[in-house]
């Protein structure tokens, strides 16, 4: 699916660009263009979910993994204009053994999650710290809708999804991800004041590494 698809939306960009289009074809192009990343990143969720890459798990400073995530998702279309992320981090490394690519798709999972969360704006805060006890931490609040306790306790089962237009297989995915790392995943929310979502991992000397 995937390669027909990328050949559609090229086409479609390249028509953009070279057409002169405006008004109500302008906009159709611009709907097939957002269309087809949104059915892109749908594959992609799929493929996550059944067909998990191998663990390759490395030494890793989780701030500047944390930091090029975030950089990415402030240039993209997933940013509204009404939301800011900021950011809270040690300024001594926070190491961790995980797969950098897994650990990646957790955090750009998780943020993306609470941007959606918030329609009418709001601020995103990542923090990332050292716990102790062998362990570190990441954490994701917005000042989104919040959810019904209910909501929480079934999140991470799969096709469970609070937006209409995701698969619901987003938080199952970073669930997966997390417990192959040997972390924990803990959700905090309240409807109409936002939700927490925090991750601990086993610190890099935890695993024996320094």
């Amino acid at each position: 699916i995937r390669n027909p698809l990328a050949s559609m939306s090229g086409s479609v960009q390249i028509l953009r660009k070279t057409l002169e289009t405006s008004g109500e074809e302008a906009e159709l192009l611009d709907i097939m263009l957002r269309e087809s990343r949104r059915l892109d990143r749908i594959i992609g969720d799929f493929l996550l979910f059944a067909r998990p890459g191998r663990f390759r798990p490395g030494t890793a400073d989780l701030v500047p993994v944390l930091r090029e995530s975030l950089t990415l998702l402030r240039n993209s279309e997933e940013l509204g204009s009404a939301c800011t992320i900021e950011t809270a981090f040690e300024d001594v490394p926070v190491m961790a053994r995980v797969d950098v690519n897994m650990i990646r798709q957790v955090f750009w999972n998780l943020a993306r999650n609470a941007l959606k969360a918030m329609p009418a704006g709001g601020v995103l805060r990542v923090r990332a710290w050292n716990e102790g006890d062998g362990r570190v931490a990441i954490s994701f609040a917005d000042q989104g809708v919040g959810m019904e306790e209910s909501d929480i306790t079934l999140a991470f089962q799969p096709f469970h999804g609070r937006f209409r237009e995701g698969t619901g297989l987003g938080l199952s995915v970073v669930f997966r991800i997390v417990q192959e790392h040997g972390g924990r995943i803990q959700i905090r929310s309240r409807v109409g004041e936002g939700t927490e979502v925090m991750v601990s991992l086993p610190s890099a000397a935890a695993s024996g590494e320094a």
